[in-house]
């Protein structure tokens, strides 16, 4: 943001305000040109990658299901080879 304020309220020209803030003069001309059509909003660092929870393949429940018999019992109760569960430290919500 103190780029973008240097170029357009300092009237800094775009190329001095990146050697000063040690950016790409590119970076501030796209900085620069989201502050004029979107206004600070614009410079908001904006959340990336899926929404938390999309693509899951089991439901709430199920995994609820899962959760409860990997807490309560024991692999070989399960009747599964290995004796210990895998350490999964989400397990111990």
């Amino acid at each position: 943001m103190l780029a973008v304020r240097a170029v357009v309220d300092l009237e800094m020209s775009q190329v001095d305000a990146a050697k000063y803030y040690g950016v790409s003069p590119n970076a501030i001309s796209q900085w620069v040109s989201l502050y004029h059509d979107q206004g600070e909003d614009g410079l908001r660092v904006q959340p990336q990658g899926r929404p938390m929870g999309s693509g899951r393949v089991l439901s709430p429940e199920q995994e609820e299901a899962i959760r409860c018999v990997v807490v309560d019992s024991t692999p070989s109760e399960q009747n599964l080879p290995w004796g210990t569960w895998p350490d999964k430290p989400w397990l111990n919500s």
